[in-house]
């Protein structure tokens, strides 16, 4: 979302404000000279292949939601920059308990709009955005303990006046320090990503929950 942000004047002059992109900016973003292949033939336009154009109108309807007076309560929020700008709810880092549940009203009601079935749609980014962030530090600490571990074992091998016995046993527990940090992480993004999973398919169920009572009602 936030590296195909579009800049609109901002109310009374001043700096621009930054705002997504309308469902036909998008379209338009996507005839940028591309190379995408299907069935060993080269498409000229993804917007209008029979085999790309449905999906791509259903992302800019997605974008143009963001714009929508209608919807635009439960699918965005103000932008953390303080330019006036907005941006859907879920590429903010969340501050509170609230700021979490307006993620997943925002999560949710896009979902809603293509019935839980466009499942790579652009807030998947902003949950792998969310644990780089979340994980800053310990990306940090990790280049830390590498260069402690670097610099004990140049100390060990030019024979310093710690012995090499300590430099050993405070260079292994140093690695140890690494090795958890590095399960750490993928733990994290894993997690994040399964939680995405659930509520793609919970929102895809109360959207088919919700077709199934309108076929219903329609027949009855």
């Amino acid at each position: 979302m936030t590296a195909i942000e579009t800049d609109a004047p901002a109310v009374g002059g001043g700096a621009p404000v930054t705002l997504p992109l309308t469902g036909a900016e998008y379209l338009e973003s996507l005839r940028d000279g591309r190379e995408v292949w299907i069935y060993g033939e080269r498409v000229a336009d993804v917007t209008t292949h029979p085999a790309f154009r449905n999906s791509a109108r259903s992302v800019a309807r997605l974008y143009d939601a963001l714009h929508d007076p209608a919807q635009q309560a439960m699918l965005t929020s103000p932008t953390d920059t303080g330019n006036g700008g907005f941006t859907h709810s879920f590429f903010r880092v969340p501050r509170c308990a609230d700021d979490l549940r307006s993620a997943r009203d925002a999560i949710v009601g896009w979902q809603r709009l293509c019935y839980g079935y466009m499942g790579r749609t652009p807030d998947y980014k902003a949950a792998f955005l969310g644990t780089l962030g979340a994980n800053a530090p310990f990306v940090g600490l990790l280049g830390t303990v590498i260069g402690i571990v670097r610099a004990f074992h140049l100390l060990d091998q030019s024979g310093g006046k710690v012995s090499s016995g300590l430099m050993s046993e405070v260079g292994g527990a140093l690695v140890a320090t690494a090795i958890g940090i590095i399960v750490a992480l993928p733990a994290v993004a894993f997690f994040n990503g399964f939680q995405r999973v659930i509520k793609t398919r919970l929102s895809r169920a109360d959207a088919l929950g919700r077709e199934l009572l309108a076929q219903l009602h329609t027949a009855s």
